[in-house]
C-alpha cells in the first residue's frame, strides 16, 4: 500500500514524514526542499500477529506495510517557482491515471480510484489534519494502543477504506491489506493470482474466536470454522485458509 503525504508548501509535510518513517527527509522552511519525493516503508503495527504466531508456533511474522511518499508541495513546476491549486494538480494526475488504466494495467485503476477520492475530498474542502501533538495523544477509539504511527495508520485505513485479513501456519503468520467489501476470491488473489483463478472456497474463523478457543482444531470442533464461497465478503480479522485448484 502506498500513501502520499501531500499539501501546500511549508505546512510541515516533511516534518510529519520524518515523524512517521524516521527516514531523515530534509526539513527546511522552503517550498521546494522536496522536489524529489522521499520514500519510507513502515510496517503496520498489528498486535494480533504476535498472538497468532504463538498459537501456530510460526517461524516468522510478516506484517503488512505502508509506503509513505513525501511529495513536493503542490505547486506547478516547483523548480520554476510557479504555483497552482491542489485541485488542479490532483485533477491532472487523475486524468493521466484514467487514461493509463485503459491499457488494462490494474495499478493505474487503483491509482485513479485513490486520486478520485482525494479529488472529491478536496472539492468538499475536507481535510484530515494530524498535528505532532495529535500523533502523541493516546486515543482508545482508534483501535490501536500505541500512539503516533499506530494512530496515523488507523486513520489512513479508515480514510482509504482498508482492512486486514490474516493467514497463519508453522512457516509464517502474515497480515494482508484489502479494500472493505472485497470478496474472498479477490482477497485470495492478493496472496497469489493462482489462488483467485482457481478459487474453490475459503475456510474462515474470526480472530477473536480463534484466540478464545485456543487453536484451530478446537474452533472447528465448535463449528466456528466456516466454509465460504466466492460471494463471501471478507471481514477485518478473518483468519483464512484458501482452497484452490489450478
Amino acid at each position: 500500500m502506498k500513501l502520499g503525504v501531500v499539501g501546500l508548501p511549508n505546512v510541515g509535510k516533511s516534518t510529519l514524514f520524518n515523524a512517521i518513517t524516521k527516514a531523515g527527509a530534509e526539513c527546511a522552511n522552503y517550498p521546494f526542499c522536496t522536489i524529489e519525493p522521499n520514500i519510507g516503508i513502515v510496517a503496520v503495527p498489528d498486535e494480533r500477529l504476535e498472538k497468532l504466531a504463538k498459537l501456530y508456533d510460526s517461524k516468522k511474522i510478516v506484517p503488512t506495510a505502508i509506503e509513505f511518499v513525501d511529495i513536493a508541495g503542490l505547486v506547478k513546476g516547483a523548480s520554476q517557482r510557479r504555483g497552482f491549486s491542489d485541485l488542479e494538480a490532483v485533477s491532472k494526475k487523475l486524468d493521466k491515471a484514467k487514461n493509463m488504466s485503459k491499457t488494462g494495467d490494474k495499478k493505474y485503476a487503483v491509482e485513479a480510484a485513490l486520486l478520485t477520492r482525494i479529488y472529491e475530498n478536496l472539492e468538499k474542502e475536507k481535510a484530515a489534519n494530524l498535528s505532532e501533538n495529535d500523533l502523541n495523544k493516546p486515543d482508545s477509539d482508534m483501535g490501536f494502543r500505541k500512539a503516533g504511527l499506530d494512530k496515523l495508520v488507523k486513520a489512513c485505513y479508515n480514510l482509504l477504506g482498508l482492512m486486514s485479513f490474516l493467514t497463519a501456519g508453522p512457516q509464517e503468520t502474515r497480515a494482508w491489506t484489502i479494500e472493505n467489501g472485497m470478496k474472498a476470491p479477490q482477497a485470495a488473489g492478493k496472496i497469489h493470482t493462482d489462488f483467485e483463478r482457481g478459487f474453490i472456497r475459503a475456510e474462515i474463523v474470526d480472530y477473536k474466536t480463534l484466540i478464545e478457543l485456543g487453536n484451530y482444531n478446537a474452533a472447528k470442533e465448535k463449528g466456528k470454522v466456516r466454509s465460504e464461497g466466492k460471494d463471501y465478503v471478507m471481514q477485518d480479522g478473518d483468519v483464512v485458509l484458501f482452497k484452490f485448484n489450478v
